[in-house]
């Protein structure tokens, strides 16, 4: 069979997700940051050279189980809000 019939070429759709390195970064600056929005992480990664989409951030966020800020802060115990 022709290798062009085979399905060795298919590709799934879809946009490719973002960079496993991008993805832990953003995880990072959500923890060490507890209050500090989605555009605030989009501005700082843009500072290091990376251009992502607030919606992106969100759900970087959301796969790893971490909520929006505003209920981040709520959480935040005095003795981390010290540190």
């Amino acid at each position: 069979m022709a290798q062009k019939y085979d399905g060795s070429a298919y590709r799934a759709p879809g946009r490719p997700r973002t960079a496993i390195e991008i993805a832990a970064l953003v995880v990072r600056f959500a923890t060490e940051n507890q209050t500090w929005g989605y555009l605030r992480m989009q501005g700082a990664l843009a500072n290091l050279g990376h251009k992502l989409a607030r919606n992106t951030i969100a759900n970087i966020l959301k796969r790893h189980g971490i909520a929006p800020a505003p209920e981040r802060s709520r959480r935040t115990t005095w003795k981390d809000f010290l540190r």
